[in-house]
Formats: C-alpha cells, structure tokens, sequence
C-alpha cells in the first residue's frame, strides 16, 4: 500500500512538473515592417554595438492552431519555426506584462488588422516592435536598469519621422499604465528557444465568446488610465 502511495505521488509530481514547462510547436509567416538598425549592448563586457533587425508582426500556428499573432521580445536570435517552451501569462514578470499591453492597444492583428489611425502599416509594425524591444531588453542596460530611452532607433526610410513619434507615444503610453489594475484585452503565451527568436503570443483575442481552455486571464475592455489620443478606439 504504501508502495503505491509513493508510486502515486511520484506520477503526480512528474505532471505537475511537465505543466510547468509546457511545450509548443510553433509555425511563423509575417509581415515585414522597416528594417531597423539599433544600438544595443547585451552584457556588461559589451560596448555599444550597432545591430540590423527585421521588424514584424508574426502571424503564427500554434500546435496546429492558426491565426495567433505575436511580435518579437528577443532581438538578438533570428525568427524562426521550431518548438519552443510556453510561459504563461500568470507567471510573466513587468517587461512581458508591458508587452502584452502594447500588443492589447496597437498591434494589427488584434485590432481588425488596421494600422494606427494616421501611420501606415510599416510605421506601425516597427514603432511596436521597437517599443517591444525596449520594454524587454532594459535589463541590458547596466547600472540605468530604470532608463527606456538607451536603446537608440533610426530607419533607412521616409517614414523615420512618423516611426520615431508613433514609437515614442507607445513607450509613453505604456509607463503610464498601473498595469496591475490592467484587464488584458488578449490571453498571451512567451515562446522560448534558446536557438531562435522569443516571441509573445495573443492565443486567444476579445472577438472569441470562449476563452482558451486552462486559462484565468479575464478578457474585456481596458480599464486604461488617461490614455494617450493614440490609443485606439474601439466600438
């Protein structure tokens, strides 16, 4: 019997592990944004060193599932398919909450596919991957862990003016936000593989009735504070 017991408990504990670190396979097309060249400095060895990135905005399979959209939070790995780790949305720290929130307000996919009122398309794609990039990466920069402006953008394009505003106003917009008080608008998923790009995922969006199976996140309308004019307006 008490063989048994322990056997039963032993199984429990390997479940319980196993979803903790749940498994994904992942399958990526996207829509390309400018290319972005960006001063970045990934360790305290490391100067300040330019890097060329794609920007995108990921329309993504998820275990046979279509039709999820995600953006890049890991710069420094190239995009990808592949398997990748999930971290769910309960155990995200403040860099993947603000994230999600950028992604709540202003990414196309979750917002019937339209750019921000005024930006074009690619505007819009690369000012929100750029705030992304700097809500996730300020760990980086050594001894200002608290600064959001180290990260230095500029485009080879016409539209650099109008990406730099669009960019600005995001990252305002979310260090503004008491996202404890937050109702996400999306349920969200991070991807990891420590090869390829990291990517957060909206799994499931505002337009469903159902909400995904296992999930807690509540989902509605925000309970934004003093938005900014760019925030966009929903019926």
């Amino acid at each position: 019997m008490r063989k048994t017991a322990l056997i039963i408990i032993a199984v429990m504990a390997a479940l319980t592990m196993a979803s903790s670190a749940l498994a994904s396979t992942i399958e990526i097309s996207y829509e390309l944004g400018y290319t972005a060249k960006v001063k970045v400095r990934n360790n305290v060895n490391q100067g300040w060193k330019d890097k060329e990135a794609y920007t995108a905005e990921f329309d993504v399979t998820m275990n046979g599932q279509s039709g999820y959209t995600g953006y890049c939070v890991d710069i420094f790995q190239n995009a990808s398919s592949g398997v990748f780790t999930d971290i769910a949305q309960s155990d995200f720290g403040l860099e993947y909450k603000r994230a999600a929130y950028l992604m709540d307000q202003y990414a196309m996919g979750l917002n019937d596919d339209e750019p921000v009122d005024g930006y074009s398309r690619k505007a819009t794609i690369t000012a929100l991957s750029a705030a992304i990039w700097e809500v996730t990466h300020t760990g980086m920069h050594v001894g200002r862990p608290d600064r959001f402006d180290q990260f230095t953008f500029w485009y080879s394009n016409t539209d650099t003016w109008n990406v730099n505003l669009l960019y600005a106003s995001m990252i305002n917009d979310v260090m503004t936000q008491d996202l404890s008080n937050y109702v996400f608008q999306n349920t969200y998923t991070v991807v990891t593989n420590d090869q390829l790009q990291n990517l957060i995922v909206a799994t499931a969006n505002q337009s469903s009735n159902t909400p995904e199976p296992a999930s807690l996140v509540l989902l509605g309308s925000a309970l934004g504070l003093g938005g900014l004019a760019l925030r966009r307006r929903r019926s």
